[in-house]
């Protein structure tokens, strides 16, 4: 949270408006795949947001990697790939029986 808080804090007044369009704009159309590349780019994304958009694609029957999740935060990468592996390793706790 402390480094969402960062970025909005380092954004000027009219970046700001702009992130919150994009966000509004791709929550009302409902593209959740918008919302999360929105939050990549202004520096939102944080660790959490992404393990959820996998496991949300996941359930589509897609495997994003963690590598593609991560082109527009690279810092995070490492730490979502752990995440991805954790996932996957409690996975066989949903499947039915």
């Amino acid at each position: 949270m402390a480094d969402i808080e960062q970025a909005l804090a380092a954004m000027g007044e009219t970046e700001l408006r702009d992130c919150l369009r994009e966000i509004v704009t791709a929550l009302h159309a409902e593209d959740t795949d918008k919302c999360y590349n929105i939050l990549c780019h202004w520096g939102l994304a944080n660790i959490d947001d992404l393990l959820a958009f996998w496991e949300e694609r996941l359930v589509q029957g897609e495997e994003v990697s963690a590598a593609e999740l991560c082109k527009d935060a690279p810092h995070l990468l490492t730490e979502v790939e752990r995440g991805i592996k954790a996932l996957k390793a409690m996975r066989w706790m949903c499947e039915p029986g």
